[in-house]
């Protein structure tokens, strides 16, 4: 058996050390599958890149060298053909000069797959992670006298290049978070280089992005508007792979007493968003109003008990709207009105973006911040017209009513959910304030409606 082996191993390494001069005349292409790796690879998630040989080349043997990033990449195999008669002469793998160095012999048998090898590989941090076969590797055909033949190799596409550590498509940049205007103001995103293509709506609504984003024209308004959008991959057949998070900007037009919309005497007027106004939260109880829009609503129930309470009157129309999204400054002012404080004197805040907040509103987010209740972003901004998502709504819901609790998230898409909301989400689903949808995912970027948030807020005043 020992002897059968070495004679194995003598005859494998005779198959790169002693072949013919003359090549195999025609020329085929080694190349990386890269359409099987997945979009999206999240650290710490392992892969497979087949190595693929075209099956006409009759190939006998090969010797495979793999350059990768290691910063990138941990490669932890290279898989062999399936072939039970085949031999593998020499695998080495290293990862400190991210260097693969692979010998295969059919032994006698011609490849009939295209898979001549597969490489695995674990993602060890975000990038652009790079995986080529080296020039110097070397491919060989058997001739009818028993000669090997060196095999003419393009090596066009065994280069590829490939994004790692990413776990959501990133959602679209806007060139300006928001802006106030006079007449009109043409609404821009900032490029993309991932190759997915942007769509919008400016109707205010969150359900129908299907406009799709034209950077030639941008998006002309001459009105308050909000727009939000969404980044979607489609592939070379147009069905989409993935889709981004949904951003929203609020842009506000501002009316000077000479554009003949106004006679303040000077300065200017900046007409307040359509949110609802709010009776003193000591007003006891009374007959519920009649609202159309949540007959047969879900929510209705929710809204009617916020109503009882005080805590919201509806619009001006005598509508709730119960399916608009709600913005974090209409969330911090129900849910300082459902505490049963009131809105501060002190109107002055410390966020960048103090101009974008409208005079309603600072009084409530005043007291949010200082009860703890409510933080800006890291660039110290509160983004007043972003609508709120749903794990930071439970987060803010759950420091306002000192909601607290443990346990293990069983969300397919758990790991999603930011850190700094896992408690919150924990806590809430433990008491039964928020739940799953209906596939088992939290969907924790998921902007917030109107009825959502007063159901929230309505649970957590019974706790």
């Amino acid at each position: 058996m020992r002897n059968k082996f070495l004679a194995l191993t003598l005859a494998f390494l005779l198959t790169f050390g002693i072949c013919a001069i003359e090549a195999f005349a025609n020329e085929f292409d080694v190349s990386l599958d890269k359409a099987e790796i997945p979009f999206f690879l999240s650290i710490g998630e392992t892969f497979e890149v087949p190595v693929l040989f075209p099956t006409s080349s009759e190939l006998y043997s090969f010797k495979l060298e793999i350059e990768f990033d290691e910063d990138l990449l941990l490669a932890q195999d290279i898989i062999k053909p399936i072939n039970p008669k085949g031999i593998e002469g020499y695998k080495n793998i290293d990862n400190e000069k991210g260097r693969i160095t692979y010998w295969y012999s059919y032994n006698g048998q011609v490849s009939n797959a295209q898979a001549i090898a597969a490489l695995k590989f674990k993602v060890l941090k975000k990038g652009k992670a790079n995986i080529k076969i080296l020039n110097s590797s070397e491919f060989y055909k058997k001739m009818q006298d028993d000669s090997l033949n060196p095999i003419n190799v393009s090596f066009d596409d065994a280069d590829i290049t490939f994004t790692v550590g990413e776990t959501t498509l990133a959602p679209p940049v806007f060139e300006k978070k928001g802006a106030r205007f006079t007449n009109s103001i043409t609404v821009r995103f900032e490029e993309r280089t991932d190759g997915a293509q942007i769509y919008y709506s400016a109707s205010g609504y969150a359900y129908n992005l299907n406009q799709k984003y034209d950077d030639t024209n941008g998006i002309y308004i001459t009105k308050d508007t909000i727009i939000y959008a969404v980044a979607r991959l489609y592939d070379e057949n147009n069905n989409k792979i993935a889709e981004s998070d949904i951003v929203s900007a609020e842009f506000t037009r501002i009316y000077s007493n000479n554009t003949g919309q106004g006679g303040l005497g000077g300065g200017k007027f900046v007409p307040p968003p359509p949110v609802e106004t709010l009776p003193a939260t000591n007003t006891p109880e009374q007959t519920t109003p009649s609202f159309p829009d949540i007959e047969g609503h879900w929510s209705k129930s929710f809204f009617e008990k916020l109503t009882q309470k005080g805590v919201i009157s509806g619009y001006e129309d005598g509508t709730l709207k119960p399916d608009n999204q709600v913005t974090r400054a209409e969330v911090v002012k129900i849910i300082v009105s459902s505490l049963g404080l009131k809105p501060s004197e002190d109107l002055s805040l410390s966020f960048d973006d103090n101009d974008d907040i409208a005079d309603w509103a600072k009084g409530y987010i005043k007291v949010a911040v200082e009860k703890g209740i409510i933080t800006g972003y890291e660039d110290n901004t509160f983004k007043p017209g972003q609508s709120i998502t749903r794990q930071e709504l439970v987060v803010i819901a759950a420091r306002a009513f000192n909601i607290s609790g443990g346990g293990e998230l069983s969300f397919d898409d758990g790991w999603k959910i930011a850190p700094w909301a896992k408690d919150s989400v924990l806590a809430a689903v433990g008491l039964g304030i928020v739940s799953g949808y209906d596939d088992n995912e939290f969907k924790p970027t998921r902007p917030v409606t109107r009825g959502e948030a007063c159901k929230i807020i309505s649970l957590c005043m019974e706790i």
